[in-house]
């Protein structure tokens, strides 16, 4: 008995049942100045209507859908009991019953009919609007009700709709004929933001504003359940924004209630299962709020900074495209169309790097290019290629960029192909050397520059800085450029090439450097080759700073390489780290082309990566999901 109560309160979906309360009290605050009875009526209402609707479609889905069969009966007798309540209030309301089960029967066929499957969510959408008509019916004649309340209602039935579609495309692997299916991913998204966004001709800005957060987390959030979860939230804000307008003519205390709801999200979306090996609590701490400030600020001040996310996002797109491509051109797609497994597919291929493969289907189906059901991939649309507009923006503005991810394709599919690295792409080989310094003197920049600023606080006069696995001396440039005092700065690399070119840079802008203390921070500046897994360092440091070192450790010596790093701090020292991770198997940095080179290994998983540093620091931070961590050695800590 518990347990089928249980299943029935899943499936008429909470968050839901929450959002038709508040759409229910609207008309209970128009028309009421004082608590009465019929708030409660009108809620019952409202939640017996969406009840009586969702059950009815979970009866209709039972032959197609995934879910459980459900007793046609519950719906049934809360159709009559409907019928009799709102019969009873208003018999002129019936007629809305009458539409919403038509209404009802068309998007039930969502995943049967190719026809009216496309357009299901605006069906969904309907059917919530139809529980407000009714209950405004009570107070109002009907043509009264869509003269004064218009914009109200023409509102809702936008942004609902809009959040059904981002439902659909959620689901995108379980349906069908959905409009997702149809028209792919992008395109959607482009619907759903239009939805969204369209009320703005008729009503309030700062109503709105929950709403115009979601379509920005379109575009640059992927995780859409998270998503989805949030669009519902802002649903209901939207709805107490309504009512706060009409309350108290202001929406502040609503706004700041839903910024709240909204950081404790993504604050929770952090990965946070940290294998814990004392009896403490988790020392990993993110400041969602300080980063999404550093975001905003960056973004409206920093022309920099702009264009190099926008670099960024163009490479993530072009790196989605080669991976397809790549898999395209070996034969993959009629294996994929079809739906295979990572084993089958290759051994058809005759893959020799079996972890680049995987790697290639969970970035593509993370990307929603591909879909994973039991244990095997299917395609679902093919990636859009780079436009070329996007090609000339890269060759002009980040061309070393541009060359090197082109050099690099054709030899990561020859990595795939024959499990065979290129020395060409080594750091050991100075070509390759030179290129990957200019390269990470572009897009990169911005971010690493975050990462440095964020230790310029820790530091007194004359400290120690160690750029550990400094390469050609990239970010040892920008780390000078960054001090606001006097410190010792050094930088080690495994590579004898590396270094040999990072010490050329170093002088070369002796010779050119005007800034008094740029100068003196130069002429203290020691280079050395050397390789901490080998042997451990001899002196001991401040800070301790890491660019894209982390994927050369081998997975097994990570611990290991922290210990030493942790070892040659000093007391109260800091690790600070700049490092791409993945986030989850299916949500994969996108640079699979470094495969190529013969010092990657492989890139870290974000919940392993924080709970190695946590068990050998104990006290860690992190910013931009990951991207960026400070770990402060402290010798209390019980490891």
């Amino acid at each position: 008995m518990l347990s089928a109560l249980k299943k029935y309160f899943l499936l008429i979906r909470l968050y839901t049942v929450i959002n038709i309360i508040l759409i229910s009290l609207i008309p209970t605050i128009l028309f009421l100045t004082e608590f009465d009875v019929n708030i409660l009526r009108d809620v019952a209402i409202g939640i017996l209507f969406w009840t009586t609707i969702i059950l009815g479609k979970e009866v209709m889905h039972s032959s197609t859908d995934h879910r459980e069969h459900t007793n046609k009966i519950i719906p049934i007798t809360l159709g009559i009991i409907l019928v009799f309540c709102i019969g009873l209030i208003h018999t002129e309301a019936l007629i809305f019953l009458f539409i919403a089960l038509i209404t009802f029967v068309c998007y039930s066929l969502k995943n049967k009919n190719w026809l009216l499957a496309p357009i299901s969510f605006i069906f969904r959408g309907f059917l919530e609007v139809l529980i407000l008509v009714t209950i405004l019916s009570f107070y109002l004649p009907i043509l009264k009700i869509f003269e004064t309340y218009w914009i109200i209602l023409l509102s809702i039935f936008l942004i609902t709709c809009s959040r059904n579609l981002l439902g659909d495309l959620r689901d995108i692997e379980k349906d069908k004929y959905t409009l997702p299916k149809r028209v792919g991913v992008d395109f959607t998204k482009i619907v759903i933001m239009f939805l969204a966004i369209a009320p703005i001709l008729i009503i309030r800005f700062d109503i709105l504003i929950p709403i115009f957060i979601v379509v920005v987390l379109l575009f640059t959030m992927k995780n859409d359940y998270l998503l989805h979860k949030i669009y519902v939230q802002a649903t209901g804000f939207f709805v107490l924004n309504i009512i706060s307008v009409f309350l108290i003519n202001n929406t502040l205390l609503t706004n700041a209630g839903f910024f709240v709801v909204l950081l404790n999200n993504t604050y929770e979306y952090t990965p946070r299962d940290i294998t814990e090996k004392s009896n403490t609590k988790s020392a990993i701490k993110s400041n969602k709020i300080h980063d999404i400030l550093n975001l905003i600020i960056n973004l409206g001040f920093n022309k920099r900074f702009r264009m190099d996310v926008k670099a960024l996002t163009i490479a993530k797109k072009g790196y989605n495209w080669f991976a397809w491509e790549t898999l395209d051109s070996i034969g993959g797609r009629p294996y994929l169309e079809k739906g295979t497994d990572l084993n089958e597919l290759s051994s058809r291929l005759k893959i020799k790097n079996l972890n680049l493969l995987e790697y290639l289907l969970d970035l593509l189906t993370g990307e929603k290019v591909l879909a994973h059901r039991e244990e095997k991939y299917y395609l679902i649309k093919i990636p859009h290629t780079l436009a070329e507009a996007e090609l000339n923006y890269m060759k002009k503005h980040y061309p070393a960029s541009h060359k090197w991810t082109f050099s690099m394709v054709p030899k990561a599919k020859n990595t795939l192909l024959t499990g065979k690295t290129s020395f060409n792409s080594s750091f050991d080989e100075e070509q390759s050397a030179i290129l990957w310094d200019k390269l990470m003197s572009e897009a990169p920049y911005s971010f690493r520059k975050l990462a440095i600023k964020s230790f310029t606080k820790l530091i007194n006069k004359n400290d120690k800085i160690l750029d550990l696995g400094c390469g050609t001396g990239t970010s040892l440039m920008n780390i000078l450029d960054e001090m606001p005092i006097q410190v010792n700065l050094s930088g080690t690399d495994p590579s004898s090439k590396s270094i040999r070119i990072a010490k050329d840079k170093i002088d070369i802008r002796l010779q050119k450097e005007g800034n008094t203390l740029k100068l003196e921070n130069l002429k203290r500046a020691k280079l050395f080759t050397h390789n901490i897994l080998d042997k451990p360092l001899n002196e001991k440091y401040k800070i301790i700073f890491l660019s894209f070192v982390i994927n050369h450790i081998p997975v097994k010596k990570r611990t290991l390489f922290y210990k030493r790093i942790y070892a040659a701090l000093e007391d109260g020292g800091f690790c600070v780290i700049y490092q791409l991770t993945h986030k989850a198997k299916q949500v994969r940095t996108p640079m699979w082309v470094m495969h190529n080179v013969p010092s990657q290994q492989e890139f870290p998983f974000l919940d392993k990566y924080l709970s190695e540093l946590e068990s050998v620091f104990g006290n860690v931070k992190t910013s931009f999901d990951g991207l960026i961590t400070i770990s402060k050695k402290d010798t209390s800590f019980k490891k």
